[in-house]
């Protein structure tokens, strides 16, 4: 065989190992998404019934206000009837704060990214931290839902860590921001963090001791790459700023 066949041969077998190394990488890629989605899409069931009780809870509240209001309004008929001013304004006072209860916001019209949305603001509200949330998301949507819920539910997680490790309180606070523009879906998401970050070679790590805990970075950013989107993190005077677009088809 001659030496030029010889090396027509070794460059023909070393491109097809490169394709085949690029397939096998492409595969691995694919295979990491799909893995971060079923993950998502198991968290999210999880997410959906935890909000899901809160609502039938709050439900249940109002079913059961409504079914005592006839006696209040009795009672309250009593008391005016016989002049007991003191007594009425007493008791109008005990019966608002019963009836005030928590109302479970509604973000947007997209159910599966709201759900998400209260599920974390519930999170915040559990542990102090004023939760603001500006999202003009429809119902249907092009972008793959699941996509969105792990961009949006490990970036407020990484949120709500943030601020749950803060000493100063009164400055904790998580911003979020939805929309679609120009054919793009944006997200938007502030929150205060004590000033600490650990980066390494470009990722993100948790500042617990646990070891080598990324911050959910790697995941959101396997996603917006494989819907060829766009990320952005900023971090300066204590805030910490995630930018994320998905292009709408």
């Amino acid at each position: 065989m001659s030496l030029a066949l010889l090396t027509m041969l070794s460059i023909c077998l070393m491109t097809l190992s490169f394709i085949s190394a690029l397939r096998i990488a492409g595969i691995y890629r694919d295979l990491a998404v799909s893995s971060s989605r079923l993950e998502q899409a198991r968290r999210q069931i999880s997410i959906q019934k935890e909000y899901y009780d809160a609502l039938t809870g709050q439900m249940n509240e109002i079913r059961a206000l409504r079914h005592d209001m006839r006696h209040f309004i009795g009672v309250m008929r009593r008391l005016a009837g016989e002049g007991q001013y003191e007594e009425l304004k007493k008791f109008l006072g005990k019966y608002t704060e019963k009836t005030e209860t928590d109302q479970i916001p509604l973000y947007c019209e997209n159910v599966v990214i709201n759900s998400v949305l209260g599920y974390y603001s519930m999170k915040a509200k559990d542990i102090g931290v004023p939760f603001g949330c500006a999202c003009s998301i429809p119902k249907q949507i092009s972008v793959n839902e699941i996509d969105v819920c792990i961009v949006l539910g490990n970036a407020l997680e990484n949120a709500i860590e943030a601020c749950a490790v803060m000493d100063c309180t009164d400055k904790r606070f998580i911003s979020t921001e939805a929309r679609i523009t120009d054919n793009n879906l944006l997200i938007k998401i502030d929150n205060s963090y004590n000033g600490n970050i650990n980066v390494r070679n470009g990722n993100y790590f948790s500042t617990k001791n646990e070891k080598n805990r990324g911050l959910g970075i790697r995941n959101i950013n396997k996603v917006i790459e494989a819907n060829k989107g766009y990320l952005k993190i900023d971090h300066e005077d204590k805030v910490f700023t995630l930018m994320a677009a998905f292009p709408c088809m």
